[in-house]
């Protein structure tokens, strides 16, 4: 019981030691080629490569407001779909801030399964006038998201979380939500 006291009271310290490697490494951020990629492979057994593709174009109008704006590539024959859409999210920086967080969707579909990607992922402000936008792969880089002193740079810490506020759930949507029957046979 003493020494599960005393891990409990030294954990504190024991994350403070940590280098600047290791505290990146926890933050998981999917880099790929040099920007960051968020991607999964879904199981579909049972499925064909028609029927998924089907489903990701109907799942892309469901998320959407319009997925003929949004979808860039439509190719039943490769399997193909993707588009560049944005979604609202507010980030804590200078104050409270309502953004767009813009990235590129990629779907690829075959016989029992579809691969997405996420990417390209930038924000942009929407109370000023221009359309500077904040490219993630940027403030998420290694070199800029710890300053000199280890601790991590503030802007970058809001970009992260405001990137994770605007994947994880479209992360989910396409895991969970893409192969749910367009429409009920029970009508």
């Amino acid at each position: 019981m003493k020494k599960l006291l005393v891990v409990f009271l030294l954990m504190p310290f024991m994350s403070f030691s940590q280098t600047q490697e290791e505290k990146y490494a926890k933050l998981n951020i999917p880099w790929q080629e040099n920007q960051i990629i968020y991607t999964g492979v879904v199981n579909a057994e049972g499925k064909s490569k028609d029927q998924i593709f089907n489903s990701a174009k109907f799942w892309f109008t469901e998320n959407f407001r319009s997925s003929k704006s949004v979808l860039e590539i439509d190719d039943r024959e490769m399997g193909v779909l993707s588009g560049r859409a944005w979604s609202s999210v507010t980030m804590i920086d200078d104050g409270l801030t309502d953004f767009r967080g813009w990235y590129q969707i990629i779907i690829e579909v075959k016989d029992g399964r579809y691969r997405y990607q996420i990417k390209d992922i930038e924000f942009e402000s929407m109370k000023t006038t221009t359309s500077d936008r904040i490219q993630a792969n940027v403030y998420l880089d290694r070199k800029i998201l710890y300053g000199s002193n280890g601790e991590m740079n503030l802007k970058s810490f809001y970009v992260f979380a405001t990137m994770l506020k605007v994947v994880e759930p479209l992360e989910l949507k396409l895991k969970n939500d893409l192969l749910k029957k367009a429409t009920s046979d029970d009508w």
